[in-house]
């Protein structure tokens, strides 16, 4: 498989196999394998800074423990899990400028399988979600008087997206396996059964992933989302309740339905690159080097793309903090001193609020005591020289 000029596919991790001899040695300038380290670096800490803050808020708040909030935090923690398996592996690739593994043995092939099969399953846990939320969200809004659908309940939501996750892509333990194509060189490669067109099995199941949880999720997402659209501009809900109560329902539905859209949004503008160059190449391309195309900038922009998709795993929980006001609150509990979220604190213990021409609230009211105090000292002094 490896001086096979075909493509080794998993579900959102295709590469090209142009670099030959030999094929695991990567040749690219000193320049852009430090930009891809720093990238992949700014990934990880991110990721692991946002994502392990999501599951804390809403693990140590129990008003947050919403549907909504529980899908964010399973998504957190699969992109969590992704993250790390990720950038392990691609450290190690620009570090050593070899696709080579350096565990070996049991360990090695077990390491082997388990990195794209965590890869995958985290992308698809996290579209699974993205979906559950907008069906919570379309029940929320459209169907508001009406029973949650027991699908929706997170007792039987969350196992369903992980064991469906978890299934698809056992395929992944089987097909990937370490390979010494020359003594002491340690290679993981995805093969077919003997006798399997490696392009047209790997053509079948990367259309046939892309479309059940990329293309059919896509399209029931925005289904969803246009009529939650129409809906909350002619809506009105049924019985007795104050037009403050009826307008702030509809501003926190309109704020989550935002929030939603959001995530969504990010998440499907990081992975259409990728899955537009992958497509091309398994389906255009039949995964050949297309004639006039310099396989070294073919490969770059590849490597791009794949990186790009990767910034799925980072965004979520940024996009969380930027539209909900209750998960700031909460990460300012989590993280008091922050430079971006620090509330201020008076000498004394009280906090301070400010104004926008920069002048404490609480300084302005000390400064008033402490001219009224001038004042009337001021007055009883001059009482007492006008009675003498």
């Amino acid at each position: 498989m490896i001086s096979d000029p075909s493509v080794n596919v998993t579900f959102f991790n295709t590469s090209f196999v142009p670099r030959q001899p030999p094929p695991w040695i990567i040749t690219i300038p000193e320049s852009q394998r430090i930009t891809f380290i720093v990238c992949y670096a700014l990934i990880l800490v991110w990721s692991v800074v946002g994502n392990t803050s999501i599951i804390a808020i809403v693990a140590r708040n129990p008003s947050l423990r919403s549907t909504i909030n529980y899908l964010i935090a399973n998504m957190a923690a699969s992109d969590l899990a992704a993250s790390v398996v990720v950038t392990a592996r691609v450290f190690s690739i620009f570090h050593n400028l070899s696709m080579e593994f350096e565990v070996s043995g049991v360990l090695g092939n077990m390491f082997c399988r388990l990195a794209p099969y965590i890869q995958d399953i985290s992308i698809s846990v996290s579209i699974l979600s993205i979906v559950a939320i907008a069906v919570d969200r379309f029940y929320a809004v459209v169907f508001p008087m009406t029973r949650t659908p027991r699908l929706l309940d997170l007792r039987v939501l969350l196992p369903i997206i992980w064991c469906l996750s978890l299934g698809t892509f056992t395929v992944h333990l089987v097909n990937f396996k370490l390979i010494s194509p020359i003594q002491g060189v340690d290679v993981c490669i995805q093969e077919w059964p003997t006798g399997v067109d490696s392009i047209k099995a790997s053509t079948i199941f990367y259309l046939s992933i892309f479309t059940v949880f990329w293309l059919v999720p896509l399209t029931t997402i925005a289904i969803l989302y246009t009529i939650i659209a129409l809906k909350m501009r002619h809506q009105t809900i049924p019985g007795q309740q104050s037009s403050d109560a009826e307008q702030a329902r509809r501003k926190r539905n309109k704020s989550i339905a935002k929030m939603a859209f959001a995530i969504v949004f990010f998440f499907f503008l990081c992975w259409f690159p990728f899955h537009t160059i992958s497509i091309l190449k398994l389906v255009v391309w039949k995964g050949s080097i297309p004639n006039g195309v310099d396989p070294h900038l073919l490969v770059t922009f590849h490597d791009t793309t794949t990186m790009i998709s990767y910034v799925s795993f980072v965004v979520n929980p940024y996009v969380c903090l930027t539209f909900s006001s209750k998960l700031r609150k909460c990460f300012r509990n989590l993280f008091p001193f922050s430079l971006c979220f620090a509330t201020r604190i008076s000498p004394l213990g009280v906090s301070s609020q400010w104004t926008s021409n920069g002048t404490s609230t609480t300084g302005q009211q000390k400064m008033v005591r402490f001219n009224r105090t001038t004042s009337q000292a001021h007055r009883e002094n001059k009482s007492k020289t006008d009675s003498r």
